[in-house]
């Protein structure tokens, strides 16, 4: 089965080579586009040698979600970040899962710097003991390196969004009567170090939108964000890793900005 992989570019120029030469080697693409926020680096030029369908977007990350989904063909598409670089395997392994009552298969990322990387595949470890998991209404799914059913995706309304535009679409996976299911399909991610630390403003500044054009009840508002804040803190502090306590403390300082400052000063970055 080909598939049509949609990824949001902006100056991604560092990481986009190795994640097109794995999705052009291992995904079985029927073609790879390309959504970009016109990049000044070599973005473009790198996607061009790849033979990437490529069109502009500079509205925001989920208008360029879905000029990536109408422009697709395939009855599922991928949808893979620009730092995302799947394995050989992750093709055959995640396409396994494909059932008609299935409507998104998210595979799982890898930091590739350390220590996160070892104390994520033991977080892992740990969350798939007894396989497979599914999301329930009101859980958020992620799109870094997921599968999902065309003809559902595009039916979500994230034009406007800068963040969690993903959960707006977990949600009518949902809605739609399908399972949003999670596997041990793992893919390295390449994510810069300031990206890391400020994606947590990012979400939080998302989550605040979404509250405040009613895309969202406060209840589920004040779940999410608390999931998090509680997250970053009680994570960090149960790790016995300095750099990853103070990786996590930072995260949380930003998850605060981010609801307390407006949204226009968290642009992603991808």
């Amino acid at each position: 089965m080909e598939i049509d992989y949609i990824i949001p570019t902006w100056n991604s120029g560092k990481t986009i080579k190795k994640c097109l030469e794995a999705l052009t080697a291992y995904g079985n693409p029927n073609q790879i586009i390309i959504v970009d926020n016109y990049s000044t680096d070599d973005t473009i030029e790198i996607a061009k040698s790849y033979g990437c369908k490529i069109i502009y977007d500079k509205k925001s990350l989920g208008s360029a979600r879905k000029k990536g989904l109408k422009s697709a063909s395939t009855e599922w598409i991928g949808f893979v970040d620009s730092d995302v670089v799947i394995s050989k395997e992750w093709y055959n392994k995640i396409t396994r899962y494909i059932e008609d009552r299935v409507g998104a298969i998210q595979g799982k990322k890898l930091p590739v710097r350390e220590p996160f990387r070892k104390i994520e595949k033991e977080r892992m470890k740990k969350i798939f003991n007894k396989g497979v998991y599914k999301l329930k209404k009101g859980e958020r799914g992620y799109t870094d390196n997921t599968l999902i059913r065309r003809d559902i995706a595009i039916k979500a309304d994230i034009e406007n969004l800068n963040a969690f535009e993903d959960y707006i679409i977990t949600q009518k996976v949902l809605e739609e009567g399908y399972e949003w299911v999670c596997v041990p399909v793992f893919a390295d991610h390449y994510q810069s170090w300031n990206t890391f630390i400020k994606k947590s403003g990012w979400h939080s500044s998302g989550l605040k939108y979404l509250l405040r054009n009613k895309k969202i009840d406060v209840m589920d508002f004040f779940k999410i964000f608390l999931k998090y804040n509680i997250w970053y803190l009680v994570d960090g502090i149960s790790s016995s890793d300095i750099e990853y306590f103070k990786a996590r403390l930072m995260q949380w300082k930003y998850h605060w900005i981010g609801l307390l400052q407006s949204e226009k000063l968290f642009k992603i970055e991808r």
